[in-house]
């Protein structure tokens, strides 16, 4: 399973690892080609070779200025370059291009200030030029001559600081670039982590406003899908409580409604002079009466046990001699099934409540004898298991009809809709009996045989 967590992680570590990667080799490249360009400029300006400005020197000597001077720009023309010729004070002498740049002669260096257009502005920008050399004459330096490159950036005097601010712009470009990588694929991440997380949003408030048909769908199989799955699983689970409390409510209707029917129109026939109200009328009243309140009984039993606050009054008992005494209590007849036991003997002794024990007991048989076969056999069996007691009651029926085995303890369920509380019951005897096993730590189920009858089951914990 791609848990959200590692593709968290998977996605954070690639986007490291690839802006890492692309500014690292664009930076390199970058970098690569600054420093070949910074390497130039150093042989530059290394190769620049001073010219003989011997007669320069000679007339400065002697005194001659304006010879000296025009000696100085025949020099310049014949070379290329143009020359500068400073006192050993700093002092102009002689310029071969008193048109070019201004120079300015600075702690040993020459600085050149020139006017540059910057997007429709002058911006000043002053460069310093290396590579002087001091002229000595016969009485003592005459001064200090300078050779302006014609490669402009080899008259950068300091080419390292150049190619460090321009490396340094190119990783910030790069830093930029990195942070813009990340900020993309981190709002493609957020935004399929909080889609599904938005769907769940809407599916439970709308779930919240009573539509408990709401699922939502699932995508993948990381945490969210996990979330929506539990979403669905909890949505389905209240539509089936929503369904079955409808139901519930039907079905409490439905079996209140039928004696009080019939109380009502025998109490309204006595009142119309239409019926006597003598023993018989009495008892068939009173019948009516005991089934209301045994239903009403069954009821508040079923909703103590489903809260957990049903009493057990539990007692160290032989399961196989109670067991015993329920069978042997069985009405016989004719037209009943036959009731066998086995496996009852040599049981050890647990604690039990009795009473509730025998409830469960006896409410399997009537339902296995109600749906067995009338000339046929019921089989009661118990036997061992690891920790527990296992007891078994089966019939030789129809069988439980298919799909009602997992609704077959539910109350008020009847396999069979058309049967009557006469013949069928309330649909309780199950729910309850199901209930009281829970409550005492057991386990309950059934194994089904369609035509050739049901085997119901319940365990005690020993």
């Amino acid at each position: 399973m791609r848990s959200l967590r590692w593709r968290l992680v998977t996605a954070i570590t690639l986007i490291t690892f690839g802006a890492s990667v692309v500014v690292g080799i664009a930076l390199g490249r970058f970098t690569e080609r600054e420093f070949r360009q910074f390497l130039e400029v150093e042989m530059q300006v290394e190769s620049i070779e001073m010219p003989d400005v011997t007669p320069v020197v000679e007339r400065f000597g002697a005194g001659d200025l304006t010879e000296a001077r025009n000696e100085l720009a025949r020099v310049a023309t014949a070379i290329g370059e143009r020359l500068l010729l400073f006192s050993t004070a700093g002092e102009l002498l002689a310029d071969s291009d008193p048109a070019g740049d201004s120079p300015t002669y600075v702690e040993g260096e020459l600085e050149l200030v020139r006017w540059r257009e910057d997007r429709g502005n002058s911006a000043e920008e002053r460069v310093r030029l290396r590579g002087a050399a001091t002229l000595a004459g016969p009485d003592g330096d005459v001064g200090i001559l300078f050779v302006v490159p014609r490669v402009e950036s080899a008259a950068d005097s300091r080419p390292e600081v150049g190619f460090t601010r321009r490396v340094g712009r190119a990783r910030l470009i790069g830093i930029a670039v990195a942070t813009l990588l990340a900020l993309g694929v981190g709002w493609l991440l957020s935004r399929q982590i909080l889609e599904p997380v938005g769907n769940l949003t809407g599916a439970a408030r709308r779930l919240a406003a009573g539509d408990l048909t709401q699922r939502v769908e699932v995508r993948s199989r990381d945490e969210i899908a996990q979330l929506a799955e539990s979403f669905n699983s909890m949505a389905a689970s209240l539509e089936r409580q929503e369904t079955a409390r409808r139901n519930m409510v039907g079905d409490v209707a439905h079996e209140l409604r039928t004696p009080l029917t019939h109380l009502r129109c025998k109490l309204e026939s006595v009142q119309d002079g239409l019926a006597t109200a003598d023993t018989k009328l009495v008892d068939a009243l009173h019948g009516e009466i005991v089934h209301l309140s045994r239903l009403v009984d069954d009821l508040q039993e079923l909703a103590l046990a489903e809260a957990g606050r049903l009493p057990l009054h539990p007692t160290l008992a032989d399961p196989g001699e109670v067991v015993a005494r329920v069978v042997a209590a069985l009405p016989a007849g004719d037209d009943r099934p036959q009731v066998t036991l086995s496996g009852a003997e040599d049981l050890p002794r647990v604690s039990i409540d009795v009473d509730r024990f025998r409830q469960v007991l006896r409410n399997l048989l009537e339902n296995a004898m109600r749906h067995g076969k009338p000339d046929g056999r019921v089989k009661v069996y118990a036997a061992r298991e690891a920790d527990a007691l296992r007891f078994t009651v089966e019939d030789d029926g129809p069988g439980i009809a298919a799909g009602h085995e997992e609704r077959i303890f539910d109350r008020f369920h009847r396999t069979d809709p058309s049967r009557d509380r006469s013949t069928g019951g309330a649909g309780l005897g199950l729910a309850i009996s199901r209930q009281l096993v829970l409550a005492w730590g057991g386990e309950m189920g059934v194994k089904n045989a369609a035509g050739r009858g049901a085997k119901f089951w319940f365990s005690v914990p020993v």
